[in-house]
């Protein structure tokens, strides 16, 4: 019970206020009913309390929801009066509050129960029908009426049995009084004549109602048609008969698991893929003989397909028991019930070891004729342009021979006149004599250009002696070492056990000269030449190619600068005569090309090896006499000359 103001405030309230509301009486002081009012029902409330006040009704009774101090709900019944003064003027309200939480919460649940009877019957795909505790049919039944098509006399007590087929009716009796005796649940099947006269195949269940003594109120049972439903399943047992034959006998290996990778149902292909029994595979899971290296991978994949159900197929391995990792190829999909729920994964394997293996056979197959292609490609455009290089400088050393013959030949003329005029030319005066000089002085260097391009086109005589390059370059290096300056470091290195070369010693020599004179050129701020002799032996691959190169054992000559090096196409034009990349005045471009004359002249061979930045490398390949046997090309030169000899002849 409570007293509240005409404002609303609480003025006194006894102990079981405070309980139902959850507040202690001093904070329940403190407030108005409003503030622990629901708000849904603050409104009804306080339109009836102002009819109460306006004296249009004695007292006001109503249902309300109070708001607990830790915020749940509680039902109340209210019943309000107004207590009046002496004046007769209202002065509070007297408020009775009944706690009718458990009261809602059982109407609350009778009507839920009822809700659910009601959509259960509706819901029932059947015909529902009762019974009295003995299993006999009494009062009415519309809807046993209308499935059978017998009255009320016909049904009533047993007389339900006559609408079953005489075949089954016994035993339906049979089964339903021993249910009825034992009061346990009824399922049966039998044949029922429908109203039409056809003869159907029903389930029956029926379960009975207990009392709260242990007895049995009443029998509530259904009748539900699944004459279509047994035709269904019989069709779709031979079905899975057929299925199952199709599958077991299937060339590819087809597997079921759960929507977790478990494995259901295997045939026998599958697991003769996987190497193992039926058994052991249904004991595990599909990611179990993935390879370590694809099995993250798998995982993944078959998330996404529980996920979002869309098939994937896969070229994966499996390890086998004997460690063995054979490739698969799997087609998977996800197959959903009704609901639209995953249901199970169905996958398709076919073993493809053999064609990976065929597969990667053929690969490197192709690689190896790929590569092959390209070396060939490439040794023929190398030796392509070798040719035309060869060829060019075949043709400008044939024009260049021509013109230094045609040139000496003049010289000879211009020398000879010369002579003739020396003695008149003492007579005439010191002008003429000067002029004479500067004549024959000229006809000399003409006569050295000649010979330089003779050189070029390997015309020039050459007296080839056996040679020991090991003597020739230290004593070479040390003539350049007085010649070069100071600022070019030159070292000689001369290996052990150099083979001896037939070769024209002053021409030689005089190469070696030429390319330290380039090497110098080269090297404007001092560095260092290198002469480098050893033995060196020309297969017959590097012979193919470089055009003009015979296979065989040379002694070579490696002369090293660290100068400002040559780039592609210089290296390309170094050997052609008056081909120079000095300023105009400093070169006459002849000294590689009489290297390169010499070289090719004396059997040998030239190569040049330089990058910009880093240097040259110039090699210098003359044909080596090992033992007591000469090549064929030193056998047809001229026999060395008698007299005295260097010390490195």
């Amino acid at each position: 019970m409570a007293h509240v103001g005409l404002d609303g405030a609480w003025l006194r309230v006894n102990d079981k206020v405070c309980e139902i509301v959850g507040y202690s009486r001093d904070e329940l002081l403190g407030l108005t009913f409003g503030v622990i009012t629901h708000p849904d029902d603050l409104e009804s409330d306080l339109a009836q309390a102002a009819r109460l006040l306006a004296g249009e009704i004695p007292t006001y009774s109503i249902e309300k929801r109070y708001v607990r101090k830790d915020g749940t709900i509680v039902w109340v019944k209210l019943t309000v009066a107004l207590l009046h003064g002496g004046d007769g003027k209202p002065r509070h309200y007297i408020s009775v509050i009944e706690d009718i939480a458990a009261q809602k919460q059982a109407a609350l649940a009778l009507r839920a129960s009822e809700a659910r009877f009601r959509a259960a019957v509706q819901a029932v795909d059947g015909v529902l029908w009762t019974s009295n505790p003995a299993g006999e049919m009494v009062g009415e039944q519309p809807g046993w009426t209308a499935l059978t098509g017998q009255s009320l006399a016909e049904y009533q007590g047993f007389g339900w049995s006559r609408a079953i087929h005489p075949d089954d009716a016994q035993l339906t009796l049979d089964a339903w009084q021993m249910a009825v005796g034992e009061q346990r649940p009824f399922v049966f099947e039998h044949r029922l004549r429908r109203a039409d006269g056809e003869w159907r195949l029903f389930s029956v269940r029926a379960i009975p109602i207990q009392s709260e003594g242990g007895g049995v109120l009443e029998w509530v049972g259904v009748h539900t048609d699944v004459t279509q439903d047994r035709q269904d399943e019989a069709e779709l047992f031979d079905s899975r008969e057929r299925l199952g034959s199709i599958i077991s006998q299937a060339a590819v290996g087809i597997a079921q698991t759960d929507t977790t990778g478990q494995f259901l149902f295997v045939n026998e292909r599958q697991c003769a893929i996987l190497g193992r029994s039926r058994p052991e595979v249904l004991a595990a899971r599909m990611f179990d003989f993935a390879h370590p290296d694809e099995q993250s991978e798998n995982v993944a994949r078959f998330a996404r397909l529980i996920e979002t159900g869309e098939p994937f197929a896969i070229e994966h391995r499996i390890i086998r028991p004997d460690g063995a990792a054979v490739w698969a190829n799997s087609h998977v999909s996800l197959v959903r019930d009704r609901a639209g729920r995953p249901l199970y994964v169905i996958a398709v394997v076919q073993d493809i070891n053999e064609r990976k293996y065929a597969e990667a056979a053929l690969h490197q197959l192709t690689h190896r004729l790929e590569n092959r292609v390209t070396e060939e490609s490439a040794k023929r455009e190398l030796a392509q342009a070798q040719l035309i290089q060869a060829q060019r400088l075949e043709a400008i050393g044939k024009l260049t021979g021509g013109v230094a013959h045609d040139f000496n030949n003049l010289l000879q003329v211009i020398s000879a006149n010369l002579e003739l005029l020396r003695p008149l030319v003492e007579t005439a005066g010191s002008k003429a004599k000067t002029r004479h000089d500067a004549a024959g002085e000229a006809v000399r260097r003409g006569a050295l250009l000649t010979r330089q391009l003779l050189a070029f086109a390997r015309k020039q005589a050459l007296e080839p002696r056996v040679l020991n390059l090991g003597r020739l370059v230290r004593e070479t290096a040390e003539l350049l070492r007085r010649t070069l300056g100071e600022r070019i470091e030159v070292e000689a290195v001369a290996n052990g056990g150099l083979w001896n070369t037939f070769a024209d010693p002053g021409q030689l020599e005089n190469a070696l000269i030429n390319l330290a004179v380039n090497a110098r050129d080269a090297m404007p701020d001092g560095g260092r030449l290198t002469l480098e002799v050893s033995n060196a032996f020309l297969d017959d691959r590097y012979a193919a190619a470089h055009e003009e190169v015979t296979s065989g054992q040379y002694a070579c000559i490696a002369m090293s600068d660290t100068g400002t090096g040559m780039d592609a196409a210089t290296i390309a034009h170094a050997f052609e005569p008056f081909f120079t990349t000095k300023p105009e005045g400093h070169g006459t471009g002849l000294g590689l090309a009489q290297v390169y004359g010499f070289a090719k002249q004396s059997g040998g061979h030239v190569k040049i090896y330089s990058e910009l930045g880093q240097g040259t490398t110039i090699r210098l390949y003359c044909l080596a006499i090992v033992g007591r046997r000469r090549s064929k090309w030193c056998q047809m030169q001229a026999p060395p000359p008698a007299g005295p000899r260097p010390s490195w002849w």
